[in-house]
């Protein structure tokens, strides 16, 4: 499972809750096809803010097609993803 790389392009798709405090984090697991297509989306550990929760979710999806490594044999059909507004 891939923890890193495809976040970034969903970072710049989320809006904020405009009554989130402090930094929380929320987790997800996302499958993907090789194409970077998003098939489905899981709150793996939620950030306590369903407002940000929800948002994070809104993005992931907004962002599909996520970008493809570029060595395809590090291609992973699984995602973890994690997610702090300020990082």
């Amino acid at each position: 499972m891939l923890t890193v790389g495809c976040d970034d392009p969903v970072r710049g798709n989320i809006v904020l809750p405009p009554d989130l405090a402090g930094n929380p984090e929320a987790v997800f697991l996302v499958a993907q096809l090789p194409t970077g297509e998003v098939l489905s989306t899981k709150l793996a550990r939620s950030s306590g803010h369903k407002g940000y929760d929800d948002a994070v979710e809104r993005a992931i999806l907004k962002s599909s097609p996520l970008p493809r490594p570029e060595r395809p044999e590090i291609f992973s059909r699984e995602l973890k993803l994690t997610f702090r507004p300020k990082d």
